[in-house]
């Protein structure tokens, strides 16, 4: 049988290092994932979803609900186990991130209610912006075509 310096064997020796470094990150970790999820919260309002994070710079990222142009459900292995998932936002001025996404609702315990909420509200507000253009909207539409109409036979000429 092997011994160490100390005495131990060698099989000893790994169990207790494999073992040593899970504590370490345990103690490292809980905490920060703790604090992580205790400042993590958002709001949906009639117009505007906000999302609020961070542990040592704070972000309060507002994203209104008429320039969301898709959201997803997103629940990794993971996630399924722990019941719980994410709802990623993308919109018209999309940034430049590695998923297209610009927010990110994390961590929700029943994320089919929010995506449900989410998808009522963005359709009753589109609903609510056709019924504007056709009450009244069409009156500007007409004066605009009538204008691009022009600008069109004048540069003919």
């Amino acid at each position: 049988m092997e011994s160490t310096r100390a005495g131990r064997s060698l099989p000893q020796l790994v169990v207790q290092i494999v073992g040593g470094s899970l504590a370490a990150m345990w103690l490292i970790g809980a905490p920060i994932a703790w604090l992580w999820i205790r400042n993590l919260s958002y709001e949906v309002t009639d117009d505007t979803v906000v999302i609020h994070k961070g542990i040592l710079t704070k972000v309060d990222q507002h994203i209104p609900l008429r320039m969301i142009t898709d959201f997803r459900l997103h629940r990794s292995l993971y996630d399924r186990w722990l019941k719980i998932g994410s709802i990623d936002l993308q919109t018209a001025g999309q940034t430049q991130t590695a998923t297209g996404y610009e927010g990110r609702i994390a961590g929700q315990v029943q994320p089919e209610l929010l995506h449900g909420e989410l998808r009522s509200r963005i359709t009753r507000l589109e609903g609510t912006q056709a019924v504007a253009i056709g009450n009244g909207g069409g009156e500007d539409l007409h004066a605009l075509l009538e204008e691009v109409r022009e600008i069109h036979h004048l540069l003919e000429q």
